[in-house]
């Protein structure tokens, strides 16, 4: 009579040494990749609200908003029609706001979107070319001209500054 092989239930040295050889491989690739790679970012889609009375006046300085939860004193400015406004004080309980206004001044509706731009959202030239969407923010402004970039498919993309309800719509409608 022949007499079955014998199995041993004994962990083989062996395989715990490749398995561990094969973990440390794989954690110095993903770590690598990490180094080199660095973080993912996205843009950032500045806020938005809409003029909840009209600015009638090209010297108006107190302009009522739908919110201003978002928007800080000497921090932000405002960006209506292709008018940039210095934000100068903040009352969020009746959401009116003091700016400051300089350059080309204009009159505005009841209802008009108001862009909350951000440090960093505002440049001072035409965007051209190509850009990664690691871009700051979406939409980012130039100060000089009044014209909205968004980096899209890899280039910078003037957006059509009558397309405020649209950008509205996309992005963070109320």
């Amino acid at each position: 009579m022949t007499s079955a092989p014998s199995v041993s239930l004994a962990p083989n040295p062996d395989d715990n040494m490749e398995t561990i050889m094969r973990l440390r491989s794989f954690v110095i690739t993903v770590s690598l990749l990490a180094l080199f790679v660095g973080p993912v970012q996205a843009q950032t889609t500045l806020n938005t609200t809409a003029l909840a009375s009209a600015v009638t006046s090209t010297s108006q300085r107190s302009i009522s908003l739908d919110s201003a939860s978002n928007i800080t004193a000497n921090t932000n400015q405002l960006y209506v029609g292709s008018e940039l406004m210095v934000v100068t004080s903040v009352n969020t309980t009746t959401n009116v706001v003091q700016v400051s206004r300089t350059g080309a001044t204009s009159t505005h509706g009841v209802d008009d979107i108001v862009i909350i731009t951000q440090p960093g959202s505002v440049v001072g030239g035409d965007l051209s070319g190509t850009c990664t969407t690691t871009a700051t923010f979406r939409p980012t402004i130039n100060a000089n001209t009044s014209r909205l970039y968004d980096c899209s498919a890899g280039y910078w993309q003037e957006r059509s500054s009558t397309a405020y309800t649209v950008y509205r719509q996309e992005f963070n409608a109320p």
